[in-house]
């Protein structure tokens, strides 16, 4: 139980982690993270789970020497997953206010800007430009959150 207190309080900055984690007897813990968000997570040529946030979990997971398996999915799978008990933790997960109310965060280890990108001929520059169009976003990201949030 001390290991899993160590990884609670070492763990990615995006990760959140369901507060019954801390109530687990088991060291063996599994992972959703995105399968498609490089350069932090995504699927190797290999079919094998990569990215920064990958190797951050898994050299923390064996400093601690715990068990971690990791299942890489559709962030919204993901996140979902992790909603309904299918994942004790996620990687990649961006704070909000919203999704703390949700879910428990460890302390950040990365900063992740958002921009908004037009074809060169566009008039459009604001968020105020783009009402009734549509802006392609990663399906339940941060992103996609804020801009539902603002409709």
């Amino acid at each position: 139980m001390r290991r899993l207190s160590w990884l609670l309080t070492l763990l990615l900055a995006w990760i959140p982690l369901p507060v019954s984690i801390a109530q687990s007897a088991d060291d063996q813990l599994i992972a959703g993270g995105d399968s498609n968000f490089p350069p932090y997570e995504f699927i190797d040529d290999k079919g094998v789970p990569d990215g920064f946030n990958i190797d951050l979990l898994k050299a923390i997971a064996r400093r601690l020497d715990m068990k971690v398996t990791i299942e890489m999915d559709a962030w919204a799978q993901v996140r979902d997953g992790l909603a309904r008990g299918r994942f004790h933790l996620a990687t990649g997960m961006i704070r909000s206010a919203e999704r703390e109310n949700q879910f428990d965060f460890s302390i950040t280890h990365a900063g992740v800007f958002y921009s908004l990108f037009v074809r060169r001929q566009s008039t459009d520059r604001t968020l105020a430009d783009l009402k009734g169009k549509q802006i392609l976003v990663h399906a339940r990201a941060y992103s996609h959150d804020w801009l539902i949030k603002r409709r």
